[in-house]
């Protein structure tokens, strides 16, 4: 039974034993020696293969591809075909072995593989044993019948991750030199681009300073420029004033000349028209006469004065006008048209007068007469037909005031306003047309009328007026309508009669409450015989004002007055109220809107 094994013989040699400090081979050249028995019992040392083992100093120093191949070569001959341990020779007493082995272990603790010098400690320990008891070990036989089945599979594992780890490293030095050249393509790439913007920043100053050379000269430029404009500006504005000063001083010699011309034609016509002023303009004559001539003896003896008096017709057109009276205005104007002008200097202007000039200031002349004439004429019209309009209504009135005892309804005094005769609707002549008198499609009793033989008036009744007091107006024009059939009748003035008819009543913005002054004499509407409806419309608010009404004292009064007996026979006060005296009561043809 083999002896226990003691602490010593567990403990791995020292690597710097005196033997290996002795050997003057390096570790990388040392060669494994074998003791071998031979049969006399002689030890003899044989030499078995070179450990290649390098130094940390040629481990350093070897090229990057490969740094584990030394290692991977000693595994290689420490593993036999068999899959067992090397041989490994013992000569002596010395820790060789041992050595061996510590380094096997450190191998195997180097490359982070499990440690795997279970064996190899065995071995150790069989040839201490040995050694011990004094005899001859005989280390290679006994080497070779251990077989350690753990061991050769250990180191089965530790060549296969080494041939895996060899791999790997080739692997990666692959990507590496990959890396290795993009990181310097990037390096080169960088560097250039390193010059392209220094180069580009040289630039940029460059242009830099010549855009702060050229803004320099551009607002230089721009003084100078404003600088001239002010000049020019200048210059054209004196010569503005130069020209301007010659075409006012010629124009207002034009000017001037134009007026003094207008002046003296216009005084020079109304002298051959024998007006002055203030007065109308003479109507035509007619049949293409121009002239009236007078003739008439002076209080003084004198003899017969025979005078022509201009009359140019206004209706026909300029041409016809010129060829009876153009030349002796003309011929007076040259002879005489200082004379007919207050203009100062108008000798002066009138020199150098040209016919056509002459002609010209008559022709526009003559144009603002003839619309001066035209709105005279209207004027008149309209004062004619005012006129005959108010006579329309003041004969209606009194006609109405005639027969107002026919209709017992209208006797109160708050009808006294129908009488009046701003309060009268206005009769429109129209065309003949055979209609019956007012309101003939009812049943009331009324005269019968003759058919209209000429032409109709027809009454429009105001917007404002109530419908009750249309019916009792209409009830009263009955009576009227047969008064003047008898009247007509007997007339010596030939047949005047004209129908009267009831039209439409009025539109709202047509209607409109007369202004009437406070008087005596005066009556004004009351306020509750307007409509409604009318007054509140947007044309009626204007009227809603108690300057259009009767006061309430006053109809109040009026009403009282009525109750006595004095609400008829009132006629009187209205008679020429406005002093038309009846005119318009048999106006004729007459025809408005």
């Amino acid at each position: 039974m083999p002896p226990a094994r003691t602490r010593d013989d567990t403990c791995t040699p020292d690597l710097a034993s005196p033997v290996d400090a002795q050997d003057p081979q390096p570790p990388s050249k040392r060669r494994r020696e074998e003791q071998v028995p031979s049969s006399d019992g002689v030890e003899r040392r044989t030499e078995s293969s070179v450990v290649s083992t390098p130094t940390p100093q040629e481990a350093r120093v070897q090229p990057r591809r490969g740094f584990l191949n030394p290692f991977l070569d000693a595994a290689r001959r420490d593993v036999t075909p068999q899959g067992g341990l090397g041989v490994v020779s013992a000569a002596s007493k010395s820790s060789k072995t041992g050595t061996a082995l510590v380094q096997t272990s450190a191998l195997s603790t180097r490359l982070g593989t499990p440690n795997t010098s279970k064996a190899p400690s065995s071995m150790a320990q069989i040839a201490a044993a040995s050694m011990a008891r004094g005899g001859t070990a005989n280390i290679s036989s006994t080497a070779t019948t251990v077989t350690s089945k753990g061991a050769s599979q250990a180191l089965a594992a530790i060549k296969n991750k080494l041939e895996k780890l060899s791999a790997d490293v080739n692997e990666h030095e692959a990507d590496i030199e990959k890396n290795t050249y993009a990181i310097n393509d990037a390096l080169t790439l960088a560097e250039d681009s390193n010059t392209l913007a220094r180069e580009l920043c040289e630039r940029v100053s460059t242009l830099e300073t010549v855009s702060a050379t050229l803004l320099d000269r551009i607002l230089a430029a721009e003084a100078r420029m404003d600088a001239a404009q002010a000049i020019m500006r200048r210059s054209e504005s004196e010569s503005d004033v130069r020209e301007g000063e010659d075409e006012e001083k010629n124009k207002s010699k034009s000017t001037k000349r134009k007026n003094a011309l207008q002046d003296a034609v216009r005084r020079c016509m109304r002298s051959f028209m024998h007006i002055v002023e203030s007065e109308d303009l003479p109507a035509p004559l007619g049949g293409k006469r121009f002239w009236l001539e007078t003739e008439h003896v002076p209080d003084d003896g004198s003899p017969l004065v025979r005078e022509r008096r201009l009359c140019p017709d206004w209706e026909r057109s300029w041409a016809e006008n010129q060829a009876e009276w153009l030349l002796d205005v003309a011929h007076r104007i040259k002879q005489n048209g200082v004379s007919y002008t207050k203009t100062p200097g108008a000798a002066e202007l009138f020199k150098g007068l040209t016919d056509v000039q002459i002609e010209k200031a008559i022709q526009t002349c003559w144009k603002t007469f003839v619309k001066r004439y035209k709105a005279q004429k209207a004027e008149k019209n309209d004062e004619k037909l005012m006129g005959k309009i108010k006579g329309r209504k003041r004969a209606k009135a009194k006609a109405w005031r005639d027969e107002r005892g026919s209709v017992p309804e209208l006797a109160g005094a708050e009808h006294d306003y129908l009488f009046q005769w701003q309060y009268q609707s206005t009769d429109e002549s129209t065309i003949e047309a055979r209609e019956g008198v007012i309101d003939p499609h009812t049943d009331n009793e009324g005269t019968p009328t003759p058919q209209a033989t000429r032409k109709v008036w027809v009454s429009h009744a105001p917007a404002y007026r109530l419908e009750s007091i249309n019916a009792l107006l209409d009830r009263l024009d009955v009576f009227v309508f047969a008064k003047r059939q008898a009247v007509a009748k007997t007339s010596n003035r030939g047949n005047t009669f004209k129908e009267r008819v009831r039209g439409a009543v009025r539109a709202f913005d047509q209607s409109q409450l007369p202004v009437l002054q406070r008087r005596s004499g005066t009556t004004m509407i009351p306020r509750c015989m307007v409509k409604e409806e009318w007054l509140m419309s947007e044309h009626g608010q204007q009227y809603n004002d108690r300057a259009y009404f009767a006061d309430d004292e006053q109809e109040e009064d009026r009403i009282n007055a009525a109750a006595g007996g004095e609400g008829l026979g009132r006629e009187n006060e209205f008679e020429g109220v406005d002093g038309a005296d009846g005119q318009g009561e048999d106006d004729d043809g007459l025809e408005y809107v």
